[in-house]
């Protein structure tokens, strides 16, 4: 089990999920060389489903309107106290930071640091 937590300026979420710490050292790896063309997404998948279940939806990507590069996030927690509840934003980021969250995402050990934070400079 391993504990999730995002936030933007607007909206913040945390969850609790069951699986391999795994998917964020290969989604690390995948983002240390984001964006290779202005078509480039990089997806990380954790839960059964997006609806009745616990899930985490992470997504770099380049926005073809605006041109930014930003993470989106989408967390549905089907139990717990309030009750179930879902949240979806994005977090704008250039992408030399999304690859300094690749860096770190692709050498993080759990057992040695079981807590790690990205934060995005602002403005």
């Amino acid at each position: 089990m391993f504990d999730f937590s995002a936030s933007s300026p607007d909206c913040s979420v945390s969850i609790e999920l069951y699986g391999s710490s795994d998917i964020f050292s290969e989604f690390g790896t995948k983002l240390l060389d984001f964006p290779q063309s202005i078509n480039d997404v990089i997806e990380l998948e954790q839960g059964k489903d997006r609806i009745t279940a616990d899930y985490l939806y992470l997504k770099a990507y380049i926005s073809k309107s605006s041109g930014h590069s930003a993470i989106n996030v989408v967390v549905n927690s089907a139990v717990g106290i309030p009750g179930p509840y879902r949240a979806e934003f994005g977090i704008v980021a250039e992408p030399a930071e999304i690859n300094r969250l690749g860096q770190m995402l692709s050498g993080w050990d759990f057992q040695e640091r079981p807590e790690m934070a990205w934060k995005v400079p602002s403005d």
